[in-house]
């Protein structure tokens, strides 16, 4: 794949791969992953698509640069300015959890207009019990980040 490099106007650099052809096809990883959570689809989709899988600010090969606010409105402003860049006024867009979220922003106040949204994993598929098995994960982090209480609950 094709290491490529978007510029968004507020000088923030997004990295990205670029493999098939036909209608492009943009694909948005999840928090703390990279352009590589697609690589198991690149085969069967690059002979139907144009795949366009971007590092999101702060993962994989974009740059880090603390200049920026990294808040969701601006990760969602870069997330539509690279779409329509890359993809032309409106193209196939998903997202997978962090990268769904980002989708939705995008569409919702940031003017990104896809002829399609796929959103895989996303809060607006989470049951009720889903919710609950979140916080029990958040309340599981919070006690494992005392050093040690770990070790003393596995001796018992």
């Amino acid at each position: 794949m094709k290491l490529r490099l978007y510029h968004h106007h507020d000088g923030a650099r997004v990295a990205y791969r670029e493999a098939g052809t036909g209608p492009p096809l943009v694909l948005l990883h999840s928090a703390f992953f990279s352009h590589r959570e697609w690589e198991p689809l690149v085969a069967e989709l690059s002979d139907r698509f144009r795949l366009i899988l971007p590092d999101l600010p702060l993962h994989g090969d974009s740059e880090d640069r603390p200049i920026h606010a990294y808040s969701p409105e601006w990760l969602a402003e870069v997330v539509a300015g690279f779409c329509r860049e890359t993809g032309g006024a409106r193209p196939i867009v998903g997202g997978h959890e962090a990268g769904a979220q980002l989708l939705l922003r995008a569409v919702a106040g940031h003017g990104l207009t896809p002829s399609r949204l796929v959103l895989m994993s996303s809060s607006l598929h989470r049951s009720p019990v889903d919710a609950r098995l979140a916080w029990a994960v958040r309340a599981a982090a919070r006690v494992a980040a005392v050093p040690g209480l770990d070790r003393a609950v596995a001796r018992g």
